[in-house]
């Protein structure tokens, strides 16, 4: 995996110097997949510290530019659908209002293409994703054969998701 990262990303990044925009914003969604290899355990970063939120701002742009083709629009969406796996990143949109709007103006353009990106965003920031239950004596046993276990953020711990519900809630 870890080479196929390796060349993915500076296939990506020679194509995200592109001066065509739909190839700039998919190359841009292919970091953005890459980056959030981890999911969302917190122990595991593809990138270096930083990377995901500097992906994240990326999207950003192309998300909040109503003038801007809404296939791009679409597409920087769906970048945040696997960037807000990232706890950081998480906490950076729900406090980003034109971020937010962008993306509800986004799914209200009614096409199923914009679906996946925006509810994906919005389940990511709730995290109302199914997660596995963690049975304690699992964990002693994942730990006596040295495997890797999963580690939650302290950004998604239930306070700060209650006060995400409550900004989308507003919002």
């Amino acid at each position: 995996i870890t080479s196929i990262i390796k060349q993915g990303v500076d296939i990506l990044k020679r194509l995200y110097m592109s001066k065509n925009e739909n190839i700039r914003v998919r190359a841009l969604v292919g970091l953005c997949k890459l980056g959030s290899m981890g999911g969302s355990d917190a122990s595991i970063r593809p990138f270096a510290d930083g990377s995901t939120r500097k992906l994240a701002e990326a999207c950003r742009r192309f998300l909040v530019n109503p003038a801007r083709d809404p296939d791009i629009r679409r597409w920087a969406a769906e970048g945040l659908a696997y960037l807000t796996l990232d706890a950081e990143v998480k906490e950076a949109l729900i406090e980003d209002k034109p971020a937010l709007a962008a993306l509800v103006d986004v799914a209200s353009s009614g096409k199923p293409a914009c679906t996946y990106g925006v509810v994906t965003t919005l389940v990511n920031l709730c995290n109302a994703y199914d997660k596995q239950e963690i049975i304690p004596e699992m964990i002693e046993l994942a730990k006596f054969a040295k495997h890797h276990i999963p580690e939650d953020h302290e950004l998604d711990d239930p306070d700060f998701v209650t006060k995400r519900l409550l900004v989308l809630g507003k919002s």
